[in-house]
């Protein structure tokens, strides 16, 4: 009687063991989502064409002038949400190691919902740092950043996801 007790017993809590174990294992899959960030651009913007200089234009108004750029690079990324899930209030950081660094973001192209940029601080002096919530990314749906250094030590920068 003793041994069919043990048997019934290691029959019916491993089994719920198994299954408590399996439940867990899909609820902690579940919460770590794949987000792609795709660099589609990550360049010297260098004219090699005779006659063409890159430059912008500094100063104010009465002294105003044109200053070439040496060294100059472009960066265009893509972030798309290729998990199954909607993303909600997400935020997004970028570090570039320069300080003079411009950016550009689009809506993302399904919920055309505007990025709420948030201010921050560099964790470091020579570098720029960038960060937007993103309110609303369905899956399938992508957002394009855009950035361009000057004078940048390296093409290197640093992204980061959270929530």
């Amino acid at each position: 009687m003793l041994e069919i007790l043990k048997l019934v017993v290691s029959i019916l809590f491993g089994g719920a063991a198994g299954a408590f174990l399996n439940e867990w294992f899909r609820r902690r899959k579940g919460k770590v989502q794949r987000i792609s960030l795709i660099e589609r651009v990550n360049r010297s913007a260098n004219p090699e064409l005779e006659g063409i200089t890159l430059a912008r234009m500094v100063g104010e108004e009465p002294l105003r002038h044109l200053e070439e750029l040496a060294n100059l690079r472009e960066y265009q990324l893509t972030l798309r949400n290729t998990s199954s899930i909607n993303l909600q209030n997400i935020e997004i950081q970028f570090e570039f190691p320069s300080t003079d660094v411009e950016s550009w973001v689009s809506r993302p192209s399904m919920s055309k919902t505007a990025l709420v940029p948030i201010e921050t601080d560099p964790t470091a002096q020579e570098e720029t740092t960038f960060r937007w919530r993103i309110p609303h990314l369905p899956a399938g749906d992508s957002i394009e950043f855009t950035f361009r250094a000057v004078n940048p030590p390296s093409g290197n920068y640093e992204v980061a996801l959270y929530n």
